[in-house]
């Protein structure tokens, strides 16, 4: 589809909305980010790592936790940053926030990169890295990176850290680049502790736990595991020692005791469970390491939310699943990689959790803010499920989905992730061998570089979907290609050229008779025309783009075009005309829920103002663009700022004193 650019001026940018997933993602109350992980229950005596971790985190400084899964590693880094920040604010030594990044569900780095950008209210532009640097820069922060064996280019994080502290967990010791502190088994004391914790009366046996303990290569997970076994099957300390000795474990060394006791303790657990409960954990294994609720496994599994209760019940009793008020969780990533790896979950249930999300994505996308909020705290859910379902061959489902959160992404400015389902819907049509879509895809693609600044890339692609849409006859597709090509242009500052392209898109767009089509080219050429300073011309086409808009009842385009027609006629020197158009196209915007266009035309009327010198009246709708940036996070809320200070400090005509 072809888009007309943005009527703005000075002011610009993409609502954007932190993911808030329990307290994970959570801001002090100055506004800096204070993102925790969950802190372990039951927290083992590791005084010694805990006091010497504390120590070698200092700014600029990198401190790598090693070893394997299930040892702890996680536990100890919570359990570090909530000693460092256990109230509402940073501490003294990171001020400017605490960022937490799980690379278990986002292994590019490109995304890590991204989700620091928005945690400061900025956009990941031209690059993610680019834009990392920039936020970063001069920052006293700690950055906590967890699993980072899973991340494609660690070190392209670690890099741009400048003054930034970074805690990074790891199972890969050549991960550590500079402190490296190795977390050991518990010590068998501390595991025999561990154990009753969680098992209470019936690992009182002190004999039998500590034997059980040594079978478990005194792994804190295992350990665990094993403790809520004796607790919920009522098992005796003894008897549960009589079956580990005829596992595989008595066997083997106390570091291949560690690597295999997990997936027997988790297959013995899930012996004593329902089926519902085992097919349970086979969807959440479909699903990221993240909160969820009873709704997605009851669509998944078509039950009803109460049916869930007891096999919900039955994964927390044995320890496999947390519960939080309505959100469960899995306990660990060594289960989840288990429920993903071992459980294989009936296809049709894979299909109605794709259809749950598509559908789910759709709804919200309607709601505008309060459906993106919603749809940014399920979003690592259903950026998992879209790649499980390309890996197991539900392609027709995937490609839904694909189509169905695209958008949501695009106006949300989740540039990395929109790279990612634009590729992923790319590969899923080349292998359908489906050419339109397969066209479109390369087109959204085009658009998705465009955004980022990398106008080259997106030419290559808009080429190659035009290539495309002419092999098949797609006249729809041909034009829309040849509009965003004539767009890239435009920014390249070859304007002559655009013109070319948007007069084809035109011709084409007027054969076929799509008529949304048409003003949108229309738009494109008046804009381009603006851009060579041939205003008038640019007014003309404009206002017939404006006519086609209002007779197909297509409210954002009218808005488009009555804001873009507010600037050519502040070029001319019309400022009072100029703000009765960005006038009609703010009670448009305000009208169908637009609320980044809704601020877009206050900087626009602001702007105006104060071209007439109308400062009080430019101050007023510069405040409530502010109002807008800053509640739906969009990083030109500071810009906004700067324009508000600057009009502040100018006299205004109205607030003179007259002469005595």
């Amino acid at each position: 589809m072809t888009n007309i650019k943005a009527d703005i001026i000075g002011i610009v940018g993409n609502g954007t909305v932190i993911q808030g997933d329990l307290n994970i993602y959570q801001r002090s109350p100055t506004g800096k980010p204070l993102q925790r992980p969950s802190r372990a229950v039951h927290f083992t005596n590791r005084k010694d790592e805990l006091k010497k971790l504390l120590s070698d985190l200092q700014p600029g400084k990198v401190v790598t936790l090693c070893g394997p899964g299930g040892i702890g590693k996680s536990a100890l880094a919570a359990e570090a940053v909530w000693t460092l920040a256990p109230g509402d604010d940073p501490p003294e030594l990171f001020g400017d926030g605490i960022i937490f990044h799980n690379f278990y569900n986002q292994p590019q780095v490109d995304l890590a990169l991204e989700n620091i950008v928005r945690a400061f209210g900025d956009e990941a532009k031209p690059t993610p890295r680019a834009a990392a640097q920039r936020v970063l820069a001069n920052k006293r922060l700690l950055l906590l990176l967890d699993g980072a064996e899973n991340a494609d280019d660690l070190r392209a994080i670690l890099e741009l850290r400048d003054r930034c502290a970074v805690l990074v967990t790891s199972r890969a010791r050549r991960d550590a680049i500079d402190e490296r502190q190795e977390v050991r088994p518990l010590e068998a004391d501390e595991a025999v502790k561990l154990l009753l914790a969680w098992g209470k009366e019936r690992a009182a046996d002190d004999s039998a736990a500590r034997q059980i303990c040594r079978l478990l290569g005194y792994l804190p997970l295992a350990v665990r595991l094993a403790g809520r076994y004796l607790d919920e099957f009522g098992e005796s300390a003894s008897g549960y020692l009589a079956w580990l000795q005829q596992t595989p474990l008595d066997a083997l060394d106390q570091g291949q005791r560690r690597q295999e006791s997990v997936p027997i303790l988790l297959q013995k657990s899930l012996a004593q469970v329902s089926q519902t409960a085992c097919d349970v954990l086979a969807i959440v294994g479909l699903l990221a390491l993240a909160p969820f609720t009873r709704t997605v496994l009851a669509a998944a599994l078509a039950v009803s939310e109460k049916e869930l209760r007891r096999p919900l019940d039955e994964l927390v009793n044995y320890g496999l699943l947390l519960h939080h008020d309505q959100w469960y969780e899995l306990s660990h990533a060594l289960i989840h990689t288990y429920a993903s790896e071992k459980l294989r979950p009936a296809p049709e249930a894979v299909q109605r959790l794709t259809t749950y999300y598509n559908d789910f994505a759709r709804e919200q996308r309607k709601k505008g803010l309060p459906g993106y909020a919603l749809l940014d705290a399920q979003r690592g859910h259903f950026m998992q499920v879209l790649g499980r379902c390309v890996q197991m061959g539900e392609l027709e489902a995937a490609g839904q989905l694909a189509w169905a959160v695209e958008d949501y992404l695009d106006v949300q400015g989740h540039l990395a992730e929109r790279i990612i389902v634009n590729e992923t819907g790319l590969q899923i049509a080349r292998q359908s061998k489906d050419r339109r879509e397969e066209g479109a895809w390369l087109g959204n693609l085009g658009n998705a570089y465009s955004d980022l600044g990398q106008v080259e890339q997106a030419i290559k692609h808009y080429q190659q979907a035009l290539a495309i849409h002419r092999e098949i006859g797609y006249r729809q597709g041909e034009a829309a290609a040849l509009g965003n090509l004539g767009l890239a242009y435009s920014a390249l500052g070859q304007v002559e050229q655009a013109i070319d392209y948007h007069q084809q898109a035109l011709v084409i767009d007027r054969e076929i008779g799509y008529r949304q089509g048409e003003a949108a080219d229309l738009g494109n050429l008046g804009l381009a025309y603006r851009d060579l300073g041939q205003v008038e011309q640019a007014i003309d086409y404009l206002k017939q783009a404006l006519v086609i808009d209002r007779e197909i009842g297509y409210r954002q385009g009218e808005a488009s075009a009555l804001g873009n027609l507010g600037l050519a006629y502040r070029d001319l020197g019309q400022v009072e005309q100029a703000i009765d158009y960005h006038q009609q196209a703010l009670a448009i915007h305000r009208e169908i829920g637009y609320r980044q266009g809704e601020a877009n035309q206050l900087g626009n009327l602001g702007n105006a103002y104060r071209a007439l010198g109308q400062v009080e009246q430019a101050i007023d709708c510069t405040k409530e663009a502010l109002i807008i940036f800053a509640e739906i996070k969009s990083p030109y809320a500071e810009q906004a700022r700067r324009q508000l200070a600057e009009l502040e400090k100018q006299p205004s005509p109205q607030k003179k004193k007259k002469k005595k």
